[in-house]
C-alpha cells in the first residue's frame, strides 16, 4: 500500500502499489507474500556522494523479497522489478 501527501499532514487514500496480481503467472505462483520493498536505482547520479544508492532517478527497479509456500522448496527470493516512476498532473 502507498499513499501521498504534499504536506505530510493531510494524506491521500491508501491505495495498493504492486501486488502478486502484477507478476507474471510462472512468478505469482510460487509466491505468497511480497515484503521488504525498496527502491534502488544503480544508474542515478549520486548526490553528495552517496554510496548507499538513497539517490533514484525515473526508472529504478523495486527490490522485494518474496515468501514462499516452503522454506525447504520455494522459500524467500530477492526480486528486482523495473519500475517508472511518472509525474501525475493535478488539474
Amino acid at each position: 500500500m502507498v499513499a501521498t501527501s504534499e504536506d505530510l499532514i493531510t494524506w491521500s487514500k491508501a491505495t495498493v502499489f504492486y501486488s502478486p496480481a502484477d507478476l507474471p503467472a510462472n512468478v505469482s505462483a510460487i509466491v505468497t507474500g511480497m515484503t521488504y520493498p525498496s527502491f534502488v536505482d544503480p544508474a542515478a547520479p549520486s548526490a553528495f556522494g552517496d554510496r548507499n544508492y538513497a539517490t533514484i532517478g525515473r526508472r529504478p527497479y523495486l527490490y522485494w523479497v518474496s515468501i514462499g509456500h516452503s522454506p525447504y522448496t520455494d522459500g524467500r527470493h530477492l526480486w528486482a522489478t523495473p519500475m517508472e516512476i511518472r509525474e501525475q498532473l493535478l488539474a
